[in-house]
């Protein structure tokens, strides 16, 4: 399982499906900072200093890290930043999908919102599993490059 994860073909594929999502979101958010803003303080975890800011600059962040994906630069950089950046959304999903449970009695395979990813109202439950596959393929492209770093400084 390992080695057909590791697969050359499955991290290219991986790095182009990647490289879409964050390509796509990072451009829907980039044109609309005041909107994507209002996104992020619904969820209450960032203070107004600094909202507008993270509002600003995380779409550029996940477009140059599109780009790291389809390009191969900074590669494991890019792996790493999108699986830390995807645990911390899954975990800010859940708790603002908590807060809304716990406030409107709704059970939490009944919620869907704006979650400010860039892709509209989505489907709570998808949303966080599309997060963790997303974590799970940035670990297998960071893997995978330092396991081929590693063998190419053995040979």
């Amino acid at each position: 399982m390992k080695r057909l994860l590791l697969h050359p073909l499955v991290v290219w594929g991986c790095r182009l499906a990647v490289a879409a999502v964050l390509l796509y979101a990072g451009v829907q958010k980039v044109w609309m900072p005041l909107e994507f803003a209002r996104l992020l303080k619904e969820y209450h975890l960032l203070p107004d200093q600094i909202l507008n800011l993270v509002a600003v600059l995380l779409p550029w962040v996940e477009i140059i890290s599109g780009l790291c994906f389809f390009s191969g630069l900074w590669l494991v950089g890019a792996a790493v930043l999108l699986s830390g950046m995807n645990t911390i959304f899954a975990v800010a999903i859940a708790y603002r999908a908590w807060l809304i449970m716990s406030t409107t009695g709704k059970g939490f395979f009944d919620i869907s919102f704006d979650c400010g990813c860039g892709f509209g109202v989505v489907y709570i439950p998808t949303k966080i599993l599309e997060n963790l596959i997303l974590v799970g393929v940035g670990l297998i492209i960071a893997l995978s490059r330092q396991r081929g770093e590693a063998e190419s400084k053995v040979k």
